[in-house]
């Protein structure tokens, strides 16, 4: 039996582990003074969401308006006709839009619309942007809101 205490083995194993946790802190320590600008994008990120998440509501909204009383043999043409009149009482008294992203519902067309006996479909392609003097910020997605008639 030893008696001598730890094995060699383990000796070096706890020395080369304290070698190593301190040549890490004294890199990072040294880096770290290095780091000239630090970049907050969580907030940008998080405006970007809040965004999005206005622009759906206001889509959904002026959607639902335009498709209330909506019959199916309407046709396409007249949703899309209900919809930019939705669109464009949703403007404030300045003639702007309550969120800027609103101006992408002008180009709304018949090739966006899906139409049959069950439903309506309106697909579109959307992009929100966020900026600040760090970074700027633009995520685009695509989204479909629907009505089922029956």
């Amino acid at each position: 039996m030893n008696k001598r205490g730890i094995s060699l083995s383990v000796g070096l194993l706890v020395l080369s582990c304290f070698v190593l946790v301190g040549l890490s802190l004294a890199y990072f320590v040294t880096k770290q003074s290095e780091v000239t600008q630090v970049v907050y994008s969580a907030d940008a990120v998080e405006q970007v969401y809040v965004k999005q998440g206005l622009l759906d509501f206001y889509i959904q909204d002026i959607f639902n308006q335009a498709v209330l009383n909506f019959n199916f043999e309407e046709g396409d043409s007249v949703f899309i006709y209900r919809f930019k009149q939705v669109l464009a009482a949703t403007k404030e008294g300045n003639g702007a839009y309550p969120i800027p992203e609103l101006v992408l519902l002008e180009e709304v067309s018949v090739s966006n619309i899906l139409l049959s006996e069950q439903e309506i479909v309106l697909s579109l392609d959307l992009a929100v942007k966020s900026s600040s003097e760090e970074m700027d910020v633009e995520y685009r997605y695509q989204k479909d809101f629907g009505k089922v008639f029956k």
